[in-house]
């Protein structure tokens, strides 16, 4: 995390979820605070990267072309 400062965060979730997810964060010896953290923190970051290919390939001077195939009407209908 960059910033060190934090605000709360409000969210709903099913009753069973939560208690499932604690019984996890206290076999990880963590928080479901912690948990949440991190997973958000891993989607951000999936993003970011997904993101950053992105602009790799946009500015990339290699342009990638498929090559088509001409296809005959036997080769596609074969019987």
């Amino acid at each position: 995390m960059e910033s060190s400062s934090k605000k709360n965060l409000t969210v709903a979730l099913p009753v069973d979820l939560i208690r499932e997810a604690k019984v996890i964060a206290a076999k990880r010896g963590t928080s479901l605070n912690a948990m949440v953290r991190e997973s958000l923190q891993k989607a951000v970051n999936s993003e970011d990267e997904y993101a950053a290919a992105a602009m790799r390939f946009i500015d990339s001077p290699v342009r990638y072309k498929l090559k088509s195939k001409k296809w005959s009407r036997s080769e596609l209908y074969e019987r």
